[in-house]
């Protein structure tokens, strides 16, 4: 295994321990990851407890998550988004996102569907339609107070054209994610993780592994100052045994605003360390926006 990979296998071990997204790609990115742990975030707003239902609707749940890939800071009119060293990259600007439709078997249990796309408003791409697919999850298969945890576990085809042409039969992902506070301190520590396997594919990757452990400090109730480090690592077709090969690495400092309970944007900075030339260059604006229709 290449030693730069150990880190990330460790990580790795460490998070799904603790629990039972990156370039812009509509058929596999990290926003169910991202979605998951901000949907756990919100229902923190709400007693866990679990209520009668006294509408029909409150059997249902629909949500929208995207996060926004911008330029490069020094080249903040550029029409194109960064690759994974954060030089400029093919890709126009994009939002990178999801809707996702869910019947509540409980409060914090479902199962529903994922739709993926990216809306591209430059070069005149526009939608691009990713992989879809099924999903059940817990929004809290851990709840002791300071501490939560959630779990899902997400069947995709491959009705995207990446996909399509990897030759991918079906892929099979899950995005854990947990959140500890400290005691009634305004410090907290948490994860957005994910593992997604590719079966049948010729080409490209067959195991991806991301993560992005944060640190949150909280200003006010709706408002908290965050800084995470992303990691992803590949295992490519061709590539032996457990061997890794790592593909991203940034950090991403930032400010979380929940502007309702249901409705939150993540504006931040995203500073690329996949590349040994730290500096402007190699940074990009991002956000991550999430909204909860029902």
């Amino acid at each position: 295994m290449k030693k730069p990979c150990i880190a990330v296998v460790v990580l790795f071990t460490v998070l799904f321990a603790a629990a039972p997204a990156t370039l812009a790609r509509a058929e596999d990115s990290p926003t169910a990851a991202t979605a998951n742990a901000v949907g756990a975030q919100s229902s923190q707003q709400v007693a866990p407890t679990e209520v009668k239902a006294t509408s029909p609707w409150d059997n249902y749940s629909l949500t929208y998550f995207a996060t926004f890939h911008g330029p490069r800071i020094t080249d903040l009119g550029s029409s194109l988004s960064t690759d994974n060293k954060g030089n400029k990259g093919r890709g126009g600007i994009n939002l990178d996102g999801e809707i996702a439709p869910s019947y509540l078997i409980t409060p914090l249990i479902g199962v529903g569907l994922v739709i993926p796309f990216l809306i591209v408003p430059v070069r005149g791409e526009g939608l691009i339609l990713g992989d879809l697919g099924a999903r059940v999850f817990d929004r809290k298969v851990i709840n002791t107070g300071n501490f939560w945890a959630s779990a899902n576990f997400i069947v995709q085809l491959p009705t995207s054209k990446r996909s399509s042409e990897n030759g991918l039969d079906v892929g099979l992902k899950t995005t854990p994610a947990a959140r500890y506070r400290f005691g009634t301190s305004r410090w907290s520590l948490g994860a957005w993780t994910e593992a997604k396997t590719y079966l049948g594919v010729k080409k490209d990757k067959t195991l991806k592994l991301w993560a992005l452990p944060y640190v949150d400090f909280k200003l006010t109730p709706s408002v908290s100052l965050n800084i995470g480090y992303e990691v992803e690592a590949h295992h490519d077709v061709g590539m032996q045994g457990v061997d890794l090969s790592m593909y991203q690495s940034d950090i991403q400092p930032g400010v979380v605003w929940f502007i309702t309970p249901h409705l939150m944007v993540n504006p931040f900075l995203q500073i690329f360390t996949t590349t040994s030339d730290i500096g402007a260059d190699h940074m990009a604006l991002g956000a991550v926006f999430s909204a909860t229709v029902l």
